[in-house]
């Protein structure tokens, strides 16, 4: 893999109006899990925190990527076991981070950035998560292959 990083910077006017809102900390956490294949598989979130991006690493049991054609179905995002505001077949969430990035992620990989409202990162924070008054936040998916999450 190759990465290229950039920055953008901007100028802050030196007024008091014009300081950024520096009350929001940024975190980033990783997990793995194992799934088993052929059905269904719930990981299970953390709940507490505001969202900003979701990104996922699907493997196989030997350590190969999936590709969107060992999916059966879609991948879903879960609120409190019901609701399930986000659901995309891998192929469409794999072509539209291409589209919004710019670049084919590798197999295995997708994005749920709910910081793009037209360029990734330089958006609002209005499509964030807050799962502040969730109890439960899962991604569900169905694999024909056991495998690994992270």
């Amino acid at each position: 893999m190759k990465i290229t990083p950039t920055i953008e910077t901007f100028s802050v006017p030196s007024v008091p109006q014009a300081m950024p809102d520096i009350s929001v900390l940024k975190l980033v956490n990783e997990k793995g899990e194992q799934f088993t294949g052929n059905g269904q598989n719930i990981v299970k979130l953390q709940t507490g925190t505001i969202y900003r991006k979701l990104m996922f690493y699907f493997t196989d049991e030997s350590g190969n990527p999936l590709k969107d054609s060992d999916f059966a179905g879609n991948l879903e995002l879960v609120f409190n076991q019901a609701d399930i505001p986000y659901s995309i077949k891998p192929s469409a969430l794999a072509a539209r981070n291409h589209s919004d990035l710019g670049y084919v992620l590798p197999d295995g990989v997708y994005v749920f950035d709910f910081s793009n409202q037209g360029l990734p990162n330089l958006g609002g924070s209005r499509d964030y998560i807050d799962t502040e008054r969730l109890t439960e936040f899962w991604i569900r998916f169905n694999t024909q292959k056991g495998g690994r999450v992270k």
